[in-house]
């Protein structure tokens, strides 16, 4: 499911779902010096800054894989909260 976080349908999402899915929110931002991932999830989080040379693109990517990699719970339904479609799709 993809949408905009505004939409009633991650307000019905969660509330559907929210005993069966594990949920999770991932940012990337980026200064002259540090590009910076994010991601959030119940009582687990991560923080990382990587090489400057990466775009937001980049970090809102790498973000989301690391969501993936570090925060899922195998036996539930994963729902990432970004503010970057374009990552989703590539």
């Amino acid at each position: 499911m993809t949408c905009d976080t505004n939409e009633e349908g991650v307000k019905e999402f969660t509330n559907n779902n929210s005993h069966h899915s594990f949920i999770t929110a991932t940012n990337a931002s980026k200064s002259l010096n540090v590009t910076s991932i994010t991601g959030v999830a119940n009582r687990n989080s991560f923080v990382f800054r990587i090489h400057p040379i990466n775009s937001i693109f980049t970090g809102e990517a790498l973000a989301i894989f690391q969501a993936i990699d570090d925060l899922s719970i195998p036996e539930k339904n994963l729902m990432i909260l970004t503010d970057n479609l374009s990552a989703l799709q590539a």
